[in-house]
C-alpha cells in the first residue's frame, strides 16, 4: 500500500504505508518511510489518523 504526496511545485513522492504507527482512530498501527512533507521517521510511534480513515472521512464512529 502506498501513499502519494503532491508537492506544492506539482512533483509527486511515493511512499509506502507499513504497520508501525498508531492510529489514533482505529489504534492499528501504521507506518511510512521517511517523508519530507511527513515529517516522520520510520520506527517511532505517535497517535495519528491511518491514510485508510483520512481516506473515509475522519468522523466514523464504532459500537463495540
Amino acid at each position: 500500500m502506498t501513499t502519494r504526496h503532491t508537492i506544492i511545485d506539482g512533483t509527486q513522492l511515493e511512499h509506502t504505508i507499513l504497520d508501525d504507527y498508531l492510529c489514533g482512530i482505529c489504534c492499528a498501527l501504521f507506518a511510512h518511510v521517511q517523508c519530507e512533507l511527513c515529517d516522520n521517521t520510520p520506527g517511532v510511534l505517535y497517535r495519528q489518523v491511518c491514510p485508510l480513515h483520512k481516506q473515509a472521512g475522519s468522523s466514523r464512529g464504532q459500537s463495540d
